[in-house]
């Protein structure tokens, strides 16, 4: 009988240091998620005989269909969102705490270069850059989700601690977006760089139409709060890559329905099994920016994490 109450101890101890460890170190909680997605996406033994294990990653979308009810699908998709990128929460919370202190990056100086429509920030240590961006779109007034070009600058900052460059650009169509990406994954910069592409509201229309004509340049996207502009028919079978769709509950039913919309048709119609299509409708919050705050926090965890792949 002690033998017995010894391992069943034992094992909720090895249980709780590993949910804690996923809980709060981040690194860990990326390997895990990447190694279950591994083992799904390639159908090895673990996940042909461990599927039936509750592991987020081995969590299947749903499916869209034009006949569910737009408050069912939400909740089906949010949650599978949820859980999808439950492992990011350590490094969300992280950025959210930062941003929402004002907590000014490590990086002790920057470089701040013009690209087309904006600018581009770069740590001047050349030990932390490691060839990836971030590129925030804005609308012509730079103003975006949460802040202006000043306050995205120092937010930039920030990120800059995880070895990310940063970009600002202003833009009025999808031709800018794409030429705007053009030249930071081409030969516009010093060396090739890899794009993550965070848009909220008409940019967000317009970065969609951007990514169905030429899917290959991005390899993440977020969408926040889409406006519903851009035609669904755009949108043709490809290789998409990784994308997050997502709106709060406090937007127009319109701007969710579109981000359900989108989610599915993109995932309906890529070509690989390998893209992870989300979307989430962030739950209510107390305060209208700290809702805010949650979600471009989210969009850049995401985004960091696809990039660092």
């Amino acid at each position: 009988m002690k033998l017995f109450i010894a391992i069943l101890f034992s094992c909720f101890a090895l249980w709780f240091c590993e949910q804690t460890a996923y809980r709060f170190w981040g690194k860990y909680a990326s390997l895990k998620n990447q190694i279950l997605e591994s083992c799904q996406f390639d159908n090895n033994w673990l996940y042909r005989y461990g599927s039936w294990i509750p592991f987020d990653a081995f969590a299947v979308p749903p499916e869209f269909s034009s006949e569910a009810e737009p408050l069912s699908l939400e909740q089906s998709e949010s949650e599978y969102s949820k859980n999808a990128l439950s492992y990011l929460r350590p490094f969300r919370d992280e950025l959210y705490d930062s941003f929402w202190t004002g907590q000014i990056g490590l990086a002790d100086s920057i470089v701040k270069l013009p690209i087309p429509g904006g600018f581009l920030v770069r740590s001047s240590s050349v030990s932390l850059g490691n060839g990836h961006i971030i590129l925030t779109l804005t609308s012509p007034s730079g103003l975006s989700m949460g802040g202006d070009f000043n306050e995205l600058s120092i937010e930039s900052s920030r990120l800059l601690d995880h070895g990310v460059d940063c970009a600002l650009a202003s833009v009025n169509n999808f031709a800018e977006v794409l030429e705007v990406v053009r030249f930071l994954v081409g030969s516009g910069l010093d060396d090739t760089r890899t794009v993550g592409v965070c848009a909220y509201g008409e940019q967000a229309d317009l970065l969609v139409l951007a990514m169905a004509h030429s899917p290959q340049l991005f390899t993440a996207v977020a969408l926040l709060s889409p406006m519903g502009v851009a035609p669904i028919d755009r949108l043709q079978k490809a290789e998409y890559p990784a994308a997050l769709f997502a709106a709060r509950t406090s937007d127009e039913e319109s701007i969710k329905s579109n981000a359900l919309l989108w989610a599915g048709a993109c995932r309906r119609l890529s070509t690989s099994n390998r893209s992870r299509i989300l979307c989430m409708i962030a739950p209510p919050m107390c305060q209208e920016t700290f809702s805010d705050l949650k979600l471009k926090t989210l969009a850049y965890a995401f985004l960091i994490d696809s990039l660092t792949r």
